[in-house]
């Protein structure tokens, strides 16, 4: 159960109330890396799904599927290619719920905020969530120069990807559509003594006026 504004989606109003959910999952992972951290070079894919309906009154089959593959294309310059999908979809007679569909942005295509891309409604401008959605990244890193000892490094990426199908309306004025969504940029890495840290600013060159973008990520 949440509570919302009477300013929020029309959607987001519908979905007000209490559930019960039940629900099992499993995850399959095949890893051929050579190190979980700083991969130069292997493959990793993993199939994830999760069934609502072992009791409770939610009733969806969640599935997503994520791949990596990592190529030492030079001393010390790695690239890697990374694609991701998923679906969720409602059975027994049940459509799937706005709080259970998926939320993306900048985790799927950087240059886009938090929730930055999908469905939309019009009036509120609230994120809604989608069915579906895919992406791909393609990125190369590389040194700067600087000693070993920093622990920095470079990278340039395209990212590429989409989400739609927009779980419930709830009568609202909703842009829901499978364009594309692009961006290109460049990262700074760090291997600081906290652990990685990422910097990206990345420009959204494939977008819909109704999607929020963001320059940078931290």
């Amino acid at each position: 159960m949440f509570d919302v504004d009477s300013g929020a989606s029309l959607a987001v109003q519908q979905a007000v109330g209490t559930s019960y959910v039940s629900a099992a999952g499993y995850t399959l992972t095949y890893d051929t890396l050579n190190s979980p951290t700083k991969p130069t070079d292997g493959i990793k894919v993993s199939l994830s799904q999760d069934l609502a309906g072992l009791g409770g009154d939610v009733n969806y089959l969640r599935t997503q599927i994520r791949g990596a593959v990592f190529r030492e294309l030079m001393p010390k310059v790695v690239g890697s290619l990374r694609g991701s999908a998923g679906n969720i979809f409602g059975w027994g007679g049940d459509d799937v719920r706005l709080l259970d569909g998926f939320f993306k942005g900048g985790d799927l295509v950087r240059g886009f905020d938090r929730s930055g891309i999908g469905p939309r409604d019009m009036a509120s401008r609230d994120a809604l969530g989608g069915k579906t959605f895919y992406g791909a990244s393609a990125e190369v890193q590389f040194p700067l120069g600087l000693p070993e000892e920093f622990g920095i490094t470079g990278a340039a990426f395209v990212d590429a990807g989409t989400l739609y199908d927009v779980p419930s309306t709830g009568g609202a004025v909703v842009n829901d559509d499978s364009s594309l969504r692009a961006s290109g940029g460049v990262s700074i890495l760090w291997d600081s003594p906290v652990g990685p840290l990422r910097f990206d600013v990345a420009e959204a060159f494939l977008k819909q006026d109704y999607d929020n973008t963001r320059l940078f990520n931290f």
